[in-house]
């Protein structure tokens, strides 16, 4: 599995994923705040509690989830708070898939070394789609 459902909401990411736990028997659940995952970046006070990442297992299948602070509001509307993850353990695929993917779209966030990744970024295409590269050794992706 290399392609990842995201889904973002606004600050409702531990309201989704209990329910989701609860009412559609919901597993193996991990869960990344911004303060553990931002460490000692600069954001207001109240977004540090927020998640910056989680995972679910549903129905055999893996979600990621997060929350989108106040301060990138403008980056959130629903109906296009869901992107695509694709999550690879090969840096070169990575990048040639972010290249074919910006050409004629727009760069959200160049490629670059995260505290959970190698390369990660993030791209529209030209057709509207939000991605997400991450190069990661996480086996569950993949």
């Amino acid at each position: 599995m290399g392609l990842v459902t995201y889904i973002n909401f606004r600050k409702q990411t531990k309201e989704a994923l209990d329910f989701y736990e609860k009412e559609l028997d919901g597993t193996e659940i991990e869960i990344i705040t911004f303060e553990q995952g931002m460490g000692d970046y600069p954001m207001p006070e109240e977004d540090k509690a927020l998640i910056m990442n989680s995972t679910i297992k549903l129905f055999g299948t893996y979600i990621m989830m997060s929350d989108t602070p106040d301060s990138m509001a403008d980056t959130y509307s629903v109906g296009t708070n869901m992107t695509l993850a694709i999550v690879l353990d090969d840096k070169e695929k990575i990048e040639k898939y972010f290249a074919a993917l910006a050409k004629d779209g727009n760069i959200d966030m160049p490629l670059q070394a995260t505290s959970w990744s190698e390369t990660y970024g993030i791209v529209t295409d030209k057709f509207g789609v939000t991605w997400q590269l991450n190069c990661s050794a996480d086996k569950r992706y993949r």
